[in-house]
């Protein structure tokens, strides 16, 4: 056996016959004999001091057999103490073998009564058993996934889950309540890198000391299951499956980062689910999720694509300074309260094809630096963008009920506002169309201010109605054909 328990080649000597000691004896007395006639055919040869030189022949020969034997012996004291290490080497790896096995079979008695106290009716039987997991999965790290993934099965089973979170409706179901939220804390305590510390910002964690528990490289699968007040501030996971999750309570992932796929579908957030500064570096997929109240992704960093298609936000929606490096999808969604997303940087295409906005919606410094996408968008509140960037924006056919205030906006590329409907104040002033901007049978019902504003390429306004005169003073054209017709104002526009 090799290192790590896995088969390996030893090289093994072979046992040295009769007949090959034989051989090389008769190898060595052959040598001899021939080297002795050699010298004694040359002492011949020579014909001076012949006695001598016959005996110093006879000398040397039986010395050259002297050192074949030598080599022969040595060869023989190698091979013998190759044989003591390799036996001595065999003998270690039977051993460490053995106490492997021993190990494991330990391992395998403790883990199996944990798992049947874990299995046991009355609740203290079940913590021992959880707690005996713990210290298990603590002390053989290779065995650590195996024993999250069992505590994670326990939290998916199924549970009489009351409707109000503070309220439980007999002391069997406070038990079980009681030994969950163990589980849920002993993961917490385990997926932290660095030790963690309540009174401290979430900045300042970075600072602390290592955590000497901390389980790397581990990956959740809580698909259905029942967590109350989950707390995985500043910690690491894996892969995060929490899809169909009912979280009851407050969930806070606060400075969590998740470095595998983290999965959120059809989950339910019943209070408020904070998400601040939390770094997704995988795919983040939050489709048909509902937050019944505050969802806080401010800070937020998803490196890889993220998903809230027909997502339901029930109350305020926290985006501000968030980071989407990849392409983010709102399609359908539905904010219910605010929708926050200043200073938020996109950096790949933003969907929010069909999303309805029934509160505010803030996108003041906000900066796409691909495509926007609010095609068919509805929004029942006061939109905010002012100062946001565009590289495309495309608001075509969507409905503003409230105020839309653009002040001082750039557009890259395009603009595309065609059907779009204003039902109040449309506030477009010193804003700068550096390419195509389409207004096209737009409806403005309320003031349209497009005072100061840039054109800087083809425009398009025909078919728009101004139930109000529409102000474009002082601003710039770069065609008359570029101009607005009907009731318009366009005292100190210039045509470039």
């Amino acid at each position: 056996m090799t290192d790590g328990g896995r088969p390996g080649r030893d090289k093994r000597l072979t046992v040295i016959s009769w007949r090959s000691v034989v051989v090389w004896a008769i190898a060595a007395f052959a040598t001899t004999a021939l080297a002795t006639a050699g010298l004694w055919l040359a002492a011949n040869a020579a014909g001076t001091e012949r006695a001598a030189t016959q005996l110093e022949a006879i000398r040397t020969g039986l010395s050259v057999g002297v050192g074949a034997g030598g080599l022969f012996a040595l060869w023989l004291a190698t091979r013998r103490q190759r044989s003591t290490e390799v036996g001595l080497t065999q003998h270690e790896r039977t051993i460490a073998a053995t106490i492997d096995d021993a190990d494991e079979k330990r391992i395998t008695e403790l883990y199996t009564k944990a798992a049947e106290q874990i299995g046991h009716d009355k609740a203290p039987v079940r913590l021992a058993g959880v707690y005996a997991l713990e210290r298990l999965a603590q002390d053989y790290p290779r065995h650590r996934q195996t024993i999250v993934n069992v505590l994670c099965a326990y939290l998916r089973m199924p549970i009489h889950a009351p409707d109000q979170d503070d309220t439980t409706p007999d002391l069997a179901a406070q038990e079980e309540r009681e030994v969950r939220v163990t589980i849920q804390n002993i993961l917490c305590a385990h997926l932290r890198p660095r030790v963690f510390a309540q009174t401290k910002p979430d900045a300042e964690h970075v600072k602390q000391p290592p955590n000497p528990t901390f389980w790397p490289g581990i990956n959740l699968n809580l698909d259905g299951a029942h967590l109350f007040n989950l707390d995985l501030r500043t910690c690491e996971i894996g892969v995060a499956n929490f899809s169909h999750a009912v979280f009851v309570g407050k969930a806070t992932f606060r400075g969590a980062t998740f470095t595998g796929e983290a999965r959120f579908r059809d989950a339910v957030f019943r209070r408020t689910a904070n998400f601040t500064g939390v770094r997704f570096a995988d795919f983040a997929w939050f489709h048909r999720t509902r937050f019944r109240e505050e969802a806080r992704f401010g800070s937020a960093t998803f490196d890889e694509a993220v998903g809230f298609k027909v997502a339901e936000f029930a109350g305020d929606a926290w985006f501000r300074d968030a980071e989407f490096r990849s392409g983010s999808l709102f399609q359908q969604a539905v904010f219910g309260g605010k929708a926050a997303f200043g200073s938020a940087r996109f950096h790949d295409n933003a969907g929010f094809a069909k999303a309805v906005f029934r509160g505010a919606v803030e996108l003041r410094d906000t900066v796409f630096h691909a495509g926007a996408w609010f095609r068919d968008v509805r929004f029942e509140q006061e939109v905010t963008a002012v100062r946001a960037r565009f590289n495309q924006a495309s608001f075509r056919r969507a409905r503003f009920a409230g105020n839309a205030h653009f002040p001082h906006a750039v557009v890259h590329y395009q603009a595309e506002f065609s059907q779009a409907s204003f039902a109040r104040t449309a506030r477009f002033s010193s804003v700068s169309f550096e390419n195509t901007a389409d207004f096209g049978a737009a409806v403005f019902a309320g003031p349209a201010v497009f005072a100061g504003a840039v054109f800087a390429s083809r425009t398009e306004f025909g078919g728009a109605e101004f139930a109000r005169t529409g102000m474009f003073r002082g601003a710039r054209f770069h065609d008359a054909a570029a101009m607005p017709s009907g009731d318009v104002d366009l005292a100190g526009a210039v045509v470039e």
